[in-house]
């Protein structure tokens, strides 16, 4: 499965869909806007990084490996 693609995020269903090439990475597509997420920690928090178009997706996966990057780790 690719990753997704400029192409492919304009043409998304509605759902979950997560990103092949970034874990724990992906979009969710409603009715009215596409919202890119990134899934954190043992209970996967989804945390909201921005909106589609606004924000590419490139800018959006330099922000999933920031947060991604904050991750808590328990000793």
């Amino acid at each position: 499965m690719p990753g997704l693609t400029d192409l492919s995020v304009r043409n998304l269903p509605e759902g979950l869909h997560l990103d092949a090439r970034l874990s724990s990475f992906g979009i969710r597509v409603g009715k009215r806007r596409k919202t890119w997420i990134v899934i954190k920690g043992k209970n996967r928090t989804k945390v909201s990084l921005g909106q589609y178009p606004a924000m590419s997706l490139a800018d959006a996966r330099k922000r999933a490996m920031v947060e991604l990057s904050k991750g808590t780790f328990s000793i």
